[in-house]
C-alpha cells in the first residue's frame, strides 16, 4: 500500500488565501521600523558598547546605585 500526498498548492489558491488572510488594518509598510523604534534599537546597541553596569545582591546597594 503505497500512498502519496500531493502538497503542492496552486498559485490561484495561494493568492485567494493571501487576500483572505491579509489584515486590512495593517498599514502598507507595517514591517519597517519607525523612527522611535530605530532610536531605541540604536540606544540599546550603544549601551552594549559601553561598560556594563555594576551588579548588586542587596536592595540598599541597588538603591544607592540608582541614586547616583
Amino acid at each position: 500500500m503505497d500512498t502519496r500526498v500531493d502538497n503542492r498548492i496552486s498559485a490561484g489558491i495561494k493568492q485567494k488565501a493571501s487576500k483572505a488572510l491579509a489584515d486590512p488594518a495593517l498599514p502598507k509598510y507595517w514591517d519597517i521600523p519607525n523612527v522611535k523604534t530605530m532610536n531605541s534599537i540604536e540606544e540599546a546597541i550603544d549601551d552594549l558598547k559601553t561598560n556594563k553596569l555594576e551588579g548588586t545582591m542587596s536592595y540598599p546597594e541597588l538603591e544607592k546605585l540608582l541614586d547616583e
